[in-house]
């Protein structure tokens, strides 16, 4: 991992080549084909340094001020593997993730023992007040919402990302924004959601 204090100095803001700095630190998946049904292999070094870069970086105020952290956010959801997929690769048939209940072939632990979905840690992005200020926030939680849907299906069984998601909805900052009652319905489709409704 890089020195991610660095990244955050006013002339590596200012830097043009910033996101593209960001980036390189980002891992390029999270999943190593070659390993991916290895049940032995060690933790996964790739999501932690994925999280020590959304907590170190990302969700620095001055970091969210940047104009390209959207754009990162993206890229941070992209990391999330997709269940169809997985399924494919593993089961020669690519299975509906809201079928993943019925799924007994170990795609759905390898999802969930090695954090192979991102979906969580977007949501936390999302949650820093200074994240909420943004004029593209909605649009970057209704992003997150549908790469949810579309990776992990609606279903309760791969449903990672709901308590970052309930945790985002109970802020007052968030209630208050005017897109909030919407997304929150939204969400509501696409995840379990526990908190308080609107």
């Amino acid at each position: 991992m890089t020195d991610t204090a660095a990244l955050l100095t006013a002339p590596a803001l200012a830097d043009p080549s910033w996101a593209d700095r960001v980036r390189a630190v980002m891992p390029e998946t999270l999943l190593d084909e070659e390993e991916e049904f290895d049940e032995d292999r060690d933790e996964d070094q790739a999501r932690q340094d994925l999280e020590a870069l959304c907590a170190e970086v990302l969700a620095d105020e001055r970091a969210i001020a940047h104009p390209d952290w959207g754009a990162l956010v993206r890229g941070v959801v992209a990391l999330s593997v997709d269940y169809r997929a997985l399924t494919e690769d593993a089961y020669g048939e690519a299975l509906d993730p809201d079928g993943a209940a019925d799924d007994e072939g170990g795609v759905v632990d390898l999802i969930t023992d090695f954090g192979l979905s991102t979906i969580g840690l977007a949501f936390g992005l999302l949650s820093h007040p200074a994240a909420v200020r943004r004029v593209d926030w909605a649009s970057l939680v209704r992003h997150v919402l549908e790469e949810k849907r579309r990776r992990f299906g609606t279903g309760a069984f791969l449903s990672e990302g709901w308590e970052e998601c309930d945790a985002l909805f109970a802020s007052e900052v968030v209630r208050a924004h005017p897109e909030a009652r919407a997304l929150h319905a939204l969400a509501s489709e696409i995840l379990p959601l526990e908190g308080e409704p609107f």
